[in-house]
């Protein structure tokens, strides 16, 4: 039997046992005093009255919290307690030659935030917005929120029901999937290799028993290539009480094309075309009272489109060279790595087929915004291809998640698992996975990753910089080039020809621009040297 919804659940905290005691407290940028006991939730905020309600609504129920009624009060406190969720709202007043401004502003918030993921790199953050006085993010970059939850309406009911959403994801005592699912859910994604630590991948289960119980309504199931798209399709099978003992066939639609395909799919009588020499069942009819998994559906054909909408509709096939249709008793999956509604618009594929599978969408999200499935994906692969390495694999180098976090793993789920085997057949002995048993291949990415980001970093302190001094994008880019011209001459002990080669212009440019940066050693030097 399936739970309750998430939504209900947390409006039943009142059930709830309170394993942590309340402890709210409003300090301001003053005070030196930390909170007692353990600080798990972290509230700042400039408006009083709403850091108040919020901490007051946490507190009530069980959680502990700290507030601070500004930025540097609490970044004086990250920096003497370990919090688990730090809440804020995005819009921050500013200051103009030493006095607050009475307007809202986002770029200001934007670097509290950054200076708060720097001091808390494992915490999660939550921003938000109120509607009246406050900007919407959508007018804004999502990336400048270092991944950091975004909520709405910062003093409504919604808002709350919301957070604590969040907030039980992140400090559930279990994961969340025993919450979620059922024991009988649990047990059969445990069969499949279901391996999850996600809050997103455990929405994801949970929306499949939900999807599951609902037998004869179709699914489409989005997501990129080597997400596992596959395997959900195959867990609500076997979680569908009415369908799971009969076929679940998993069809790549991609691969099934020609004038042969009517007949794969669909059937055919014998003597239907030359060749058909005997009756064919065809998929669907093979699925009879089961489910048929329609892999990269947006692939298939025009003309199998408007038959397949035809049993959707009505639950009859008609196969090849037959005159009447049969009945049939088949719960359609369809799965995609594109945007169907896309290719509606480009004509390839059918609007009323797309509305008709689209009843129950279930989104699986790339392993990039799920990393911290990594680690038990990791041993559990290891655990699945024991035959590349003997010993048994008991953890994991925490420094070896952390390099393998930082990909993006455009293949997803697959190229994870196919690194794993990689890993074991390199490995020469132990039963922990070190650094050194990556690929050198790996190694050079995770190098090239962290190269990457330390150049964002210097991005964004320029970013700051820019901010903070009131600098224009014209005094940026001078201040910029004329620092380049100086390291590119440093380099080549002030010989303007290598130089002008280093940075891609002509000999005259850099004479000219030391002469404009009024860079006088270096002028002198060139003009000797020339």
């Amino acid at each position: 039997m399936i739970r309750c919804s998430v939504r209900q659940q947390l409006l039943n905290s009142s059930e709830r046992s309170c394993k942590l005691r309340a402890n709210a407290q409003a300090i301001d940028s003053s005070s030196d005093e930390r909170g007692q006991g353990t600080a798990r939730i972290l509230v700042v905020d400039w408006q009083n009255a709403r850091m108040q309600n919020l901490s007051h609504n946490l507190s009530i129920d069980g959680w502990t919290v700290t507030a601070a009624a500004d930025a540097r009060g609490a970044f004086h406190l990250c920096k003497s307690a370990d919090f688990e969720i730090l809440i804020m709202p995005l819009s921050w007043p500013g200051n103009q030659d030493g006095q607050q401004k009475a307007t809202l502003d986002l770029q200001n918030g934007l670097m509290i935030l950054e200076n708060f993921r720097a001091l808390l790199p494992r915490s999660r953050i939550i921003v938000f917005e109120d509607r009246a006085g406050g900007v919407s993010i959508s007018d804004y970059c999502y990336p400048f929120l270092h991944g950091a939850d975004y909520l709405l309406d910062g003093s409504s009911t919604t808002f709350i029901k919301e957070l604590f959403k969040i907030i039980e994801r992140h400090l559930g005592d279990e994961p969340l999937t025993k919450r979620l699912l059922s024991e009988e859910g649990l047990k059969i994604i445990e069969q499949l290799g279901l391996v999850t630590r996600s809050p997103l991948m455990a929405e994801v289960l949970f929306k499949a028993e939900k999807a599951a119980a609902i037998s004869d309504t179709p699914v489409l199931i989005t997501g990129e290539s080597g997400v596992g798209k596959e395997l959900i399709a195959e867990a609500i099978h076997k979680l569908d009480k009415k369908r799971r003992a009969y076929p679940f066939i998993a069809i790549n639609c991609g691969a099934i094309s020609g004038s042969l395909a009517e007949s794969e799919m669909f059937g055919h009588k014998r003597g239907a075309y030359t060749g058909a020499v005997g009756d064919r069942s065809g998929y669907f009819r093979a699925a009879h009272r089961g489910t048929i998994f329609l892999d990269e559906i947006g692939e298939m054909e025009i003309g199998l489109q408007t038959k397949l909408l035809r049993i959707v509709q009505e639950k009859r096939v008609l196969p090849v060279g037959e005159d009447v249709e049969r009945e049939i008793d088949v719960r359609i999956i369809a799965a995609t790595n594109g945007d169907l509604s896309r290719l509606v618009k480009e004509g390839k594929f059918r609007l009323d087929l797309y509305h008709r599978l689209n009843v129950l969408p279930i989104h699986v999200p790339p392993l990039r915004e799920r990393k911290e499935d990594i680690e038990p994906l990791l041993l559990f692969f290891a655990a699945r291809h024991r035959g590349f390495y003997k010993p048994e694999i008991e953890a994991v180098d925490p420094k070896v998640v952390e390099a393998l976090q930082s990909l993006d793993y455009s293949g997803n789920i697959r190229e994870l698992e196919n690194l794993t085997r990689r890993i074991l057949f390199n490995k020469e002995s132990g039963n922990r996975i070190e650094m050194r048993d990556l690929p050198k291949d790996v190694l050079e990415r995770v190098s090239r990753r962290r190269k990457s980001t330390d150049e964002d970093n210097a991005i964004r302190r320029l970013f700051r910089k820019i901010a903070d001094e009131g600098l224009s994008l014209q005094q940026v880019m001078e201040h910029c080039e004329r620092l380049l011209i100086q390291m590119a001459l440093e380099q080549t002990k002030n010989n303007r020809s290598r130089a002008a080669s280093l940075l891609k212009t002509t000999p005259r440019n850099i004479f000219y621009k030391v002469k404009r940066y009024n860079l006088l050693t270096l002028l002198i030097c060139l003009t000797i040297g020339a």
